[in-house]
């Protein structure tokens, strides 16, 4: 159980450190723990290599950064920490089997490549997860500002909301900075066309939501391996006796032959 905890806290470090280039002395050194000793109980707990955990969660990152912002690869290599272009383009190939331009172009988004992050399993495991097939709900209202959306959520009714990118941040920092945008919705029962989803059940603040998205996306996602469709990401709100907004379930939508990965997700039909 030691263990466990040191090697959590170790990837929590890797994660707060991966936009640049992590030498194995860095790591070594932050742990306290002899090279061979930590590389030792450190793949007894991840299946592997310090060196290769930081390699693939930093390309795993760069693969996010790809969908979420328009940055070029050059950019995008030099953030975490690569030595050229050249060769992040060559180690993303090696990993996802297709370029860092295709990657970004693809419909699809492909998470069974990436590697989830260590220290977000034990919650990852908690989580409920379930497929369903639903439309989306008609939008209301739309704004950058979350705040000015969900002010306009009442004790009584039923919404969901809508999450988008709508630009790209002029400086990135790291993949929490892109810029989103929030459409509130009422239930619609006509509907449009139905899409497959990953369900999680919550029951959190919204004010937690990007820690609640750091989770979904750096460590259920890749931990299902599922192809996530081009598509808003959905949240079920309501608002408690409190006023606080509250998450009651967070949707991504999923190509749905790729969460037989997952053999604990059950289907479900709206």
């Amino acid at each position: 159980m030691r263990y466990e905890s040191i090697v959590s806290d170790m990837a929590a470090w890797i994660e707060n450190n991966k936009y640049h280039n992590l030498k194995i002395e860095e790591i070594t050194e932050k742990s306290g723990f002899s090279r061979r000793h930590l590389q030792r109980f450190f793949k007894q707990k991840t299946a592997l290599s310090i060196g290769t955990y930081s390699r693939l969660r930093r390309l795993s990152g760069a693969a996010i950064s790809l969908r979420i912002t328009g940055h070029t690869v050059k950019n995008i290599a030099r953030w975490f920490g690569f030595d050229s272009a050249a060769s992040f383009i060559a180690a993303f190939r090696r990993q996802f089997g297709v370029t860092p331009v295709a990657f970004r172009k693809q419909d699809h988004w492909p998470f069974e490549n990436m590697i989830p992050r260590y220290d977000y399993l034990a919650c990852v495991a908690k989580l409920d997860c379930r497929l369903i097939r639903c439309s989306i709900d008609k939008p209301i209202m739309s704004s950058v500002n979350i705040a000015e959306v969900t002010q306009n959520i009442q004790p009584t009714g039923l919404y969901s909301m809508l999450i988008t990118n709508v630009k790209y941040d002029e400086e990135f920092t790291t993949n929490s900075d892109v810029m989103l945008s929030y459409a509130l919705c009422i239930e619609d029962s006509q509907g449009g066309d139905k899409l497959d989803w990953i369900s999680i059940a919550l029951n959190d603040n919204i004010k937690n939501l990007p820690h609640i998205q750091s989770v979904i996306y750096a460590g259920l996602l890749p931990s299902l391996g599922i192809t996530r469709l081009r598509a808003p990401d959905v949240l079920k709100v309501k608002c408690n006796q409190a006023g606080e907004v509250i998450i009651s379930e967070y949707r991504v939508p999923c190509v749905q032959h790729t969460t037989n990965l997952c053999s604990n997700i059950a289907s479900k039909t709206y």
